[in-house]
């Protein structure tokens, strides 16, 4: 922990905020009651954690970025620096500076780093284009993505979109319909 960063501790009798195993949080970043943050997760300068926030393993968020309650922001994405976020963030999703609920595209540095194999990463981009590329609604990509059988990472993404409570980011530049 940085200078000014602050921790809130869970707000019912038995709630608790959880901050995993070693989580960089740079100078001034906040998190709020009932905040989870998983293992080797960063919070760059200035990043503000709502309330009840769930942050996935490796999640890397840049500076000044903002995260509504009850926001998910899935295991090794990448949130750009400014960015406003009031969505679930599928794993794996790479977030842009200065967006506003958009996934640019993959965290495909992050997935070669953490040691996923060509195979897994391969997997990843054909459930991302499900979600992403093929026109559907939420509820039509986790349909979709149940038929997957073969693909490891297609169940996660499905359960991730069907527990969301806030819905998900969508694909592409602020601006666009």
């Amino acid at each position: 922990f940085r200078e000014g960063v602050t921790i809130h501790r869970g707000t019912a009798e038995g709630s608790v905020t959880e901050i995993g195993n070693h989580v960089f949080m740079m100078a001034n970043s906040h998190a709020a009651h009932n905040v989870k943050i998983g293992d080797h997760a960063v919070l760059a300068n200035g990043v503000l954690l709502a309330g009840h926030v769930e942050i996935g393993e490796r999640v890397f968020i840049g500076g000044n970025s903002a995260i509504h309650q009850f926001c998910r922001i899935g295991r090794m994405s990448i949130v750009g620096g400014l960015a406003g976020i009031t969505k679930d963030v599928l794993p794996f999703s790479l977030i842009g500076p200065v967006a506003q609920n958009r996934v640019g595209g993959l965290n495909l540095v992050g997935m070669k780093r953490a040691g996923l194999s060509p195979d897994e990463r391969k997997a990843i981009k054909a459930v991302h284009a499900v979600v992403y590329h093929k026109g559907l609604n939420a509820s039509q990509a986790a349909e979709s993505l149940r038929a997957l059988n073969d693909n490891p990472f297609a169940g996660e993404f499905a359960a991730w979109i069907e527990t969301s409570k806030r819905g998900i980011c969508r694909f592409g530049q602020d601006g666009e319909a």
